[in-house]
């Protein structure tokens, strides 16, 4: 048996977008490289049958995003990522692909000002593999009601 449920591993902390209610990183902006994620991999693969691309960046953003998936598949390692979803219909066809992708996390919440944002992400959940698990994520307010923004969206998702 694995020793944890899932090991997350930060790939970038690039950020597409500026959302007040993620917390500000003061590190120096990079992409990790496939040898550093390879190492990691071999590293972690005893450990965990499940990786989780995010910490501070999106994952989405750099530019070797389905290269690790695809490693992560040569360790047996399944693949979970969560996303600001702005990138998704650029990569939303090569995710299809990966099998070793076990769930995409849709931070719907994002503060982004993208024509046709969630009309980009529900067209293109089609090119994902049947067994990708996909999550829609919002925020409530403390009262557990959803705010202005999210009962939008629920609204829309509705249609």
């Amino acid at each position: 048996m694995k020793k944890y449920k899932k090991i997350y591993i930060e790939i970038t902390n690039n950020c597409n977008l500026n959302c007040s209610f993620c917390s500000k990183v003061n590190k120096t902006k990079r992409f990790m490289t496939i040898d550093e994620f390879n190492s990691i991999l071999e590293k972690i693969k005893d450990y965990t049958d499940y990786i989780y691309l995010h910490v501070k960046g999106e994952p989405l953003l750099h530019p070797d995003i389905i290269r690790f998936i695809n490693l992560a598949n040569t360790y047996n390692l399944k693949v979970n990522l969560t996303t600001n979803g702005t990138l998704f219909n650029k990569y939303s066809k090569e995710l299809g692909l990966c099998t070793n992708l076990n769930k995409i996390n849709f931070s719907l919440h994002c503060e982004n000002n993208k024509e046709n944002y969630l009309e980009n992400i529900f067209d293109n959940i089609k090119d994902l593999n049947i067994k990708t698990t996909v999550i829609y994520r919002l925020w409530t307010l403390s009262n557990n009601e959803l705010d202005k923004k999210s009962t939008k969206i629920v609204d829309k998702i509705k249609k």
